[in-house]
């Protein structure tokens, strides 16, 4: 066992600092805990949707989008075939505008009607602007044709 000089009473400097680098590393492992918890509310309504999506309770054959609005317009009576529409794109590349950073790179995907597909990756990866390309909200800046 090792033993630090120090008057009964008072603490050695070098203690001091252990301890106190000690405490900021458990405070970091602990501060993600007490985001979670905050955030367990939401957590479980987004679970309660996906699962409603997985067992068919949300998407049907049919989606109704009567309550969106278009110009301030309710559609009425609108749907979409959602058991019949393919979703497929080939060999796309996209980057932002005034950047050289190549978000999409020759990417391909297909997924057949009805098949339901989760899109997971870190911050950054791309997932939303596959998203805003799927939609129509920005145009791949090139298409390769194979």
């Amino acid at each position: 066992m090792v033993k630090y000089p120090s008057r009964e009473g008072v603490f050695a400097p070098t203690m001091i600092a252990a301890f106190t680098l000690m405490i900021l590393n458990i405070t970091d492992a602990l501060v993600p805990i007490s985001d979670a918890v905050e955030h367990y509310p939401l957590y479980v309504d987004s679970i309660k949707r996906i699962n409603q999506i997985q067992d068919g309770e949300f998407l049907m054959d049919r989606t109704p989008l009567d309550a969106q609005k278009i110009n301030n317009k309710k559609l009425e009576n609108t749907f979409v075939e959602t058991n019949k529409v393919n979703i497929k794109i080939d060999h796309v590349h996209y980057h932002y505008p005034h950047t050289d950073k190549t978000v999409l790179q020759d990417f391909t995907l297909a997924i057949p009607a009805g098949e339901k597909l989760a899109i997971l990756g870190k911050s950054g990866t791309g997932k939303s602007t596959l998203l805003k390309l799927l939609t129509g909200m920005i145009l791949p800046t090139k298409v390769s044709s194979r």
